[in-house]
């Protein structure tokens, strides 16, 4: 007759048997394991990689719009002045000088200070619109990195018409434009993706000097 614990010891084994995984279990669960955090460390590497590009696209845009609001500052506050009195407003399509009530970088005198704001770069470069200061020892300040390749100033005078320089001839009446527009483009591109405007605040007719007797038009 059997031992009746011989019975229940193979019983035992059998049951060991059963409860462990084979080589071939563990590499198939080691491999979908694998898998799972593969994905996963993806999906993180993903979202971080967006987050990052919607933080520098915000700090690009906000870069941006300041740089408008200090172009638009500056330049709606230039004066009118006659041409022979080196304070007049010159514009051509890269460049404007001007003197302005609102300079970004105030001085001891109150006034008007003589500046200039031009474009740079451009043609591959990165475009970028510096604010220089004509009178003192200030260094130039770049307003905005412009997204685009090609940037030009143009003029709106009074009767509506658009011109590339300014003034509109040599001793005009017409100091100043009522409006400025930066037409901003793709290099070799003749459509404007962004134009920003400007309104000067300045009336642009210099009052006419008072003329006395005998075609004079000062006081002795």
């Amino acid at each position: 007759m059997a031992h009746p614990t011989r019975g229940l010891q193979v019983i035992y084994k059998r049951m060991a048997a059963a409860a462990g995984f084979t080589l071939v279990e563990v590499l198939i669960a080691l491999a979908i394991t694998g898998m799972v955090v593969s994905v996963l460390m993806s999906s993180v590497f993903y979202g971080a990689k967006v987050q990052s590009g919607i933080r520098q696209e915000l700090v690009d845009r906000e870069q941006l719009l300041r740089g408008k609001a200090w172009f638009s500052e500056v330049l709606s506050a230039c004066m009118p002045a006659d041409g022979a009195s080196g304070s007049a407003f010159e514009g051509a399509p890269q460049q404007i000088v001007c003197d302005t009530l609102m300079p970004l970088q105030g001085g001891k005198v109150m006034g008007s200070q003589r500046i200039k704001i031009a474009l740079k770069g451009g043609a591959g470069q990165a475009l970028q619109l510096v604010y220089s200061p004509l009178m003192g020892n200030a260094e130039p300040l770049v307003l905005s990195e412009l997204p685009f390749g090609e940037g030009q100033f143009s003029f709106i005078a009074a009767n509506g018409k658009a011109t590339p320089k300014w003034p509109l001839q040599i001793n005009d009446p017409e100091t100043l434009p009522v409006r400025i527009e930066l037409n901003l483009k793709e290099s070799g591109s003749p459509v404007s993706l962004a134009i920003w405007t400007v309104s000067l605040r300045a009336t642009p007719w210099l009052e006419p000097k008072p003329r006395l007797p005998f075609g004079s038009t000062t006081l002795q």
